[in-house]
């Protein structure tokens, strides 16, 4: 296909353009498709989240451009169209699961999996066959906007769910983006960090064969990442083996010069990312526009752009884009059914976490009609449940246009809390607070979609005025108060770095009056990065933790405060005590904060016992078991999340290396067997050496990565190992069965 291409056709597979371009009247133009894109396009760019058409409307405008691609243009090779996916696609009327970091807390990849699965298949319904997701960074950083787009801050955690995503979604021929190469949010200079903590998901990644990569906005070794040949050559492509596509992250090719100025024209700019192995300039290949003049004159080899060309048609062949178009039925297209807001609800039951619980939970409806004060800027907002990259987050922060509560519909708390409580319950409703104020570095940041840089930070949405009167009198009446606070999409998600990470003063000051009153307040946290709240909590009588938990957030909150749903969320990160400091990678073991990874309660009441582990294993044995019980003494069934940690005695850090997801009926135990993989402890050192040491080593079973309930010491022998690469990553669990 190369060889028969000319050099614009070629070109042309480099660049992007976005859908509204090629639009008027709301339909495909081909006068502007023949003025704009003579010799057909490699990429369209957010075709949903950048318009307001509907799910089947959208598919018959790509099915319409893919016509005349096919048609019109001599190469007649398919666009490939891209979407963000991390909590279903970007696209109006399409369900919306909880945000990643609500998903790391369920500690449940497989339902990743299904999700993504399930997206994909929608995906391809539209005519869309590649995601720029999942997000695989390890979260290090509260202050980072973007921290609600990972999976946690534990490596092993985040490797397992980013394997759940991006198979979930290539079992479907859809193409996935393991981004953001590599260290962005986070510090990257330490080389043992970097090696281990870092590079373990996109290693993960690699190994699961992702469709593409895409390099952060940040900086690697003072070298913009787009254009380290070192990050993108010797790391990524020689040291991890990947072999496929590498995509810029939107106008991150034309930053490494007008914003950080490390090159010094465009043509300087374009030639280091070609050599750094850069296939494709999104958004609108605002650089590698200009390659067939740089080419024809001599400045850039043609076998660079060859090569670039490579990488994109063979991730078109992969998705089926080369194959003879199948012909469309129907543009009737429903992608929030019964089933999508069944799997929504599922999600948000499982992220959510309870952090304390004086025995106000679940509320009691059985022997009296509570009456319940719900209040606080999140209570009935929608704001409350979505992330950055959902459709109605995009649309609103960089299109402005105002989110509907019915595109999908949006259950926000207090519709859920109506819902769950009629007849059993009194609910009154008063906003009681404003959103307030927090500080931000978003106008100083280097890098990042330039689309943040733009002041547009004004809510759209209306928003009633607060009364003070009306509050005073529900207080008053109110048996127990529902305080709804946290953030919103203006005040985190991409563009939304926060000098302070505590709850906005106004929010804090008002649920402080709040439990001045005497009255029980039960604080339901929103929002996507981990809030410093512990002072605040104290104070309360429950907290509740519910991330962005979706279109079905309202119900599934709702759902575990009356005790339908018992809570069985963990934190798949740190609450840092004080707002303005990183999480440390050590803290969660430190007598620090009250609220670390792993934690989180339940209706129910777990013990661990009968443990058994070997005593000592040969270093050349490829694995060794251990068991244990996990008992349910409460009294109703719930899920519980067991947690195995091992550390060698020379070291600080305990390391996840498994873990179990399982409901145990009140009253019964469940015996697990998990299988460690003995290379999984191995560890990268200064020298780059994969190396598993001999010597003793602990090894803790709990709820937590504190809580050790069982534990024990294990001895390694032999000779110090190194390993090419890691044949496992990832411990087994080979029983999970009720035990009399």
């Amino acid at each position: 296909m190369i060889k028969e291409m000319s050099l614009e056709e070629k070109v042309a597979q480099l660049c992007g353009i976005w859908i509204t371009d090629l639009i008027e009247n709301d339909e495909i133009s081909y006068r502007k498709c023949k003025e704009l894109i003579p010799y057909g396009i490699g990429h369209i760019g957010q075709a949903g989240s950048c318009t307001t058409y509907e799910p089947g409307h959208l598919a018959k405008l790509i099915d319409d451009l893919q016509q005349y691609v096919r048609q019109e243009t001599k190469s007649k090779i398919p666009v490939l169209f891209h979407e963000e996916v991390i909590t279903g696609i970007a696209v109006k009327n399409t369900m919306i699961t909880p945000q990643m970091i609500g998903m790391g807390c369920s500690w449940n990849p497989q339902l990743v999996y299904e999700n993504a699965k399930t997206i994909a298949k929608d995906m391809k319904k539209m005519g869309i066959y590649y995601a720029l997701s999942p997000m695989v960074d390890v979260v290090t950083d509260p202050r980072w906007g973007r921290a609600e787009e990972g999976f946690g801050e534990n490596p092993y955690l985040v490797g397992s769910f980013t394997k759940s995503f991006i198979t979930g979604l290539q079992s479907e021929s859809v193409a996935a983006t393991a981004k953001h190469f590599a260290g962005y949010g986070a510090d990257n200079e330490d080389v043992v960090t970097f090696l281990n903590d870092i590079l373990f998901p996109f290693q993960i990644a690699i190994k699961y064969d992702v469709c593409a990569v895409m390099p952060g906005y940040h900086m690697y070794k003072e070298i913009p990442c787009i254009l380290s040949e070192e990050l993108l050559n010797q790391i990524l492509r020689e040291k991890l083996g990947f072999k496929n596509m590498i995509v810029s992250d939107y106008g991150a090719i034309k930053q490494a010069w007008s914003v950080y100025g490390y090159t010094k024209n465009a043509l300087e700019t374009a030639s280091k990312a070609l050599k750094s192995g850069v296939a494709v300039d999104l958004p609108k290949g605002e650089i590698y526009q200009n390659l067939s003049g740089y080419v024809k004159d001599g400045t850039i080899k043609e076998e660079l752009v060859n090569e670039a060309v490579k990488q994109v048609l063979l991730v078109k062949e992969k998705t089926g884009l080369l194959d003879p178009p199948d012909k469309r039925k129907t543009y009737h297209l429903n992608l929030d059914t019964k089933q999508h807001r069944e799997r929504a609800l599922k999600s948000a039951h499982q992220s959510i976490v309870l952090l304390k619980n004086d025995a106000i939970l679940p509320i009691d409806t059985n022997t009296t009609v509570p009456c319940i004060l719900v209040t606080g800027p999140e209570a009935d907002s929608c704001y409350s449940l979505l992330g950055d990259y959902t459709w109605a987050g995009i649309a609103e922060y960089f299109h402005r246009q105002s989110i509907s509560r019915e595109s999908p519909h949006l259950v926000t708390l207090l519709e859920g809390m109506k819902k769950r409580f009629a007849g059993k319950a009194d609910i009154l409703y008063e906003r009681g607070c404003d959103w307030g104020i927090v500080e931000k570095t978003m106008n100083t940041m280097q890098g990042g979609d330039e689309r943040c840089r733009v002041n547009l930070h004004d809510m759209l949405e209306k928003r009633e005025d607060v009364n003070t009167d009306a509050l005073s009198k529900y207080i008053e009446k109110a048996d127990m108060i529902v305080a709804a606070v946290g953030e919103n999409r203006y005040f985190c998600g991409e563009g939304c770095n926060r000098v302070d990470v505590g709850l906005p003063k106004e929010q804090e000051e008002f649920v402080y009056q709040l439990c001045k009153t005497g009255k029980p307040v039960i604080m339901v946290v929103f929002g996507g990065r981990p809030l410093a709240i512990e002072k605040l909590a104290e104070q309360c009588s429950a907290v509740i933790y519910a991330w962005y938990p979706g279109e079905e957030g309202g119900n599934a909150i709702a759902d575990i405060l009356s005790g339908k749903v018992c809570p069985s969320g963990k934190l798949c990160v740190t609450l840092p005590i004080e707002g303005d400091r990183p999480i440390d990678s050590r803290e969660s073991l430190k007598k620090g904060s009250q609220y670390y990874f792993g934690y989180g309660l339940s209706y129910a009441e777990f013990i661990y016992h009968s443990f058994w582990c070997p005593e000592k294993v040969m270093m050349n044995e490829e694995y060794f078991d251990i068991s244990f019980i996990i008992e349910n003494i409460g009294f109703r069934t719930a899920t519980e999340i067991g947690q195995v940690y091992m550390r060698h005695v020379d070291e600080e850090k305990k390391n996840l290396v498994g873990f179990v997801r399982t409901t145990i009926k009140k009253q019964k135990k469940r015996q697990i067997k998990i299988r460690i993989y003995t290379e999984c402890l191995s560890e990268y050192d200064m020298e780059g050496r994969l190396c598993l040491k001999p010597g003793v080593w602990m090894i803790y079973v709990g709820a937590s990565v504190r809580d050790e309930q069982l534990f024990s010491r294990i001895e390694i022998r032999g000779d110090e190992t190194v390993f090419m690469k890691r044949k496992h990553d990832f411990s087994q669990v080979i029983e999970n069965y009720y035990k009399e």
